[in-house]
Parts: C-alpha cells; sequence; structure tokens
C-alpha cells in the first residue's frame, strides 16, 4: 500500500482528494483527503503550497500619514453620532458606528436602561413587561 500511496504521490497531476478515491477503491478501506494530506507530510513528500493571491506590499511611511484620521475627530463623524467621551448619564449607549472611532446614540434614555427607547425595543425581548 505504501509503495502505490508512493507513485500515486509521484503523479503531480492527482489532487489529494483523488489519490484517496484510488486507494480506497483499490484497497477497499475508506481514505479521507486529510488522511493522505498527513501522510503526505509524515513521509516528506508533501507538495509545495500555491499561493492565490499576490502579496500585499507593506505601507510607506507616506502611505501610513496619508490614511490617519484627522486630528479633530469630531469633524469625521456624522451629525447625531456622539463619542463615548461626550455622552452623559442619561444618554443612549447603543454603538452605531463601525470602526474606530466607536460613536454612540446619545439620544435621552428610557428610565433604568442604558437605551433609548427606540434601541431599548431592539435591545430588551417583552421590555414593555419588565418596565
Amino acid at each position: 500500500m505504501i509503495n502505490r500511496f508512493s507513485k500515486l504521490m509521484q503523479d503531480a497531476s492527482l489532487a489529494f482528494s483523488d489519490i484517496a478515491s484510488r486507494l480506497s477503491a483499490e484497497f477497499g478501506i475508506p481514505f479521507t483527503r486529510s488522511a493522505i494530506i498527513g501522510r503526505a507530510n509524515r513521509e516528506g513528500m508533501s507538495r509545495p503550497t500555491v499561493r492565490l493571491r499576490p502579496q500585499r506590499r507593506k505601507k510607506t511611511a507616506v502611505q501610513i500619514a496619508r490614511t490617519k484620521p484627522p486630528r479633530n475627530v469630531r469633524e469625521a463623524l456624522p451629525s447625531g453620532a456622539y463619542l463615548l467621551e461626550e455622552l452623559g448619564p442619561g444618554d443612549c449607549r447603543w454603538p452605531t458606528g463601525d470602526r474606530s472611532p466607536f460613536t454612540f446614540c446619545g439620544a435621552a434614555v428610557v428610565e433604568d436602561k442604558p437605551y433609548c427607547l427606540h434601541h431599548a425595543q431592539m435591545a430588551y425581548q417583552n421590555w414593555q413587561r419588565r418596565l
């Protein structure tokens, strides 16, 4: 079986799954693609990996400087969005931004909840029964 495995591995046109299928048919024992890959690695017969995507180039200092956020973050935020530092004790803490800097709703909260009415309905199931 090992000799047959070695012969099949030398044929570079065969995929690991094809080798597994042929060995399973010949010997009547189920072989998986993963088992064939593991055997090839243990025998030192693993095939070189092919990179499908070209590697990214590292950014230069000039490129990094161009992508930095503006110094005044408040100017870059959409209207109605608040930074965590700007929120008071009665402001809604529902996150509205999906990237840095994180922004929050900032509307008036429902009593004993960290969210406004709209976001409390989304956050709590059956929230009116709890009030």
